[in-house]
């Protein structure tokens, strides 16, 4: 089945935002996943919001990682690419848009350091897995 469909947004958060309430592409867990690892290996300036995202995807879907269908050398090149960010990517990039409640808690240099540790460490154990 398709871990992924066209929906309509959240009536609240359209009306929050002021906005209509548009219809979207929205990816279930292991969609997610999947095109999150494909950011981080195949885009050409690694986004540190790839590692952000699939580390909060690992946290709420600890399951998903093992249902997608990857590659050991992509699953070892999305690792490397986590690694290869430094936090003033990170908080370039990605803590400006942190809502305020969760800026406190990621904007660290700390946060990120194990934002990525995890990672890499969800990715090795999928390779382990795989054996």
């Amino acid at each position: 089945a398709e871990d992924h469909a066209l929906a309509a947004i959240d009536a609240d958060l359209a009306r929050r935002l002021h906005a209509r309430q548009v219809r979207l592409l929205r990816y279930g867990p292991r969609a997610a996943i999947a095109q999150k690892m494909g950011a981080l290996r195949l885009r050409t300036h690694t986004e540190p919001r790839d590692v952000f995202d699939l580390a909060h995807l690992f946290r709420d879907f600890p399951d998903d990682l093992g249902e997608v269908e990857v590659a050991h050398d992509q699953i070892l090149a999305a690792r490397d690419r986590a690694l290869e960010l430094s936090y003033d990517d990170y908080a370039e990039a990605v803590v400006p848009y942190l809502q305020e409640d969760l800026v406190e808690l990621y904007r660290s240099k700390e946060a990120w350091s194990d934002m990525q540790l995890r990672v890499a460490q969800q990715l090795e154990s999928r390779l382990g897995a795989r054996r």
